[in-house]
């Protein structure tokens, strides 16, 4: 049976629109963005860097430990206190490392804890921080014939703790001053056997 020329026209028309719907419906969109990467090749990723915070810490460091030495003589052997004589004119000068965390910003609070002896009354001491700002210890009550007593000092003062550094730095301890009975401050002398320094201080991390 022959088919009219335009009716076969009509047939591949047909065929040829549905063919073409199909493998269009089969077509996907693709994207192609440009990724960045390092010299291997390999994605690179940059993190989010945390805000830096400010964070509290605290050393102790002890500048002078308590020591003693052997004696032996005629009348028997035994142990003295080694300690430092200060006096007017003399001092002790005291080195100290500081090492703070991370990136040190200033110190905060500073405690300084100094064991002494000396004769019977009131006595108080200067200290130097890098030769620069000073202060006296708390007055202390000393009696005859008594152990050794616990001299102190204490700061949150930040002028005066803006001497301390990271680094080496120095405490010097001197002047030391009794209060005689008309209440006047004079100058005498002591023996230091011990000194702690405690440093509180803030860092950034």
């Amino acid at each position: 049976m022959r088919m009219a020329s335009s009716t076969l026209l009509g047939i591949v028309l047909t065929a040829a629109v549905f063919s073409a719907g199909v493998v269009t419906d089969r077509l996907t969109n693709v994207y192609i963005t440009n990724l960045p990467l390092d010299e291997q090749g390999n994605l690179r990723v940059k993190l989010s860097e945390k805000p830096s915070e400010i964070y509290v810490d605290s050393v102790e460091l002890r500048l002078l430990d308590w020591t003693a030495r052997a004696y032996s003589s005629s009348s028997g052997s035994g142990s003295i206190d080694n300690g430092i004589f200060v006096t007017q004119g003399v001092s002790a000068v005291l080195p100290f490392a500081f090492s703070p965390k991370h990136r040190f910003l200033n110190a905060t609070a500073l405690h300084i804890s100094i064991v002494a002896s000396a004769y019977d009354g009131t006595w108080r001491l200067n200290l130097t921080l890098n030769g620069e700002n000073a202060m006296w210890t708390d007055s202390v009550l000393f009696v005859t014939n008594t152990y050794p007593q616990m001299m102190t000092a204490h700061s949150q003062d930040l002028s005066f703790l803006s001497a301390i550094a990271p680094g080496l730095n120095t405490l010097r301890i001197s002047e030391p001053m009794r209060q005689d009975s008309y209440g006047n401050w004079v100058y005498s002398a002591m023996l230091v056997y011990a000194v702690t320094v405690v440093i509180e201080y803030e860092y950034l991390a």
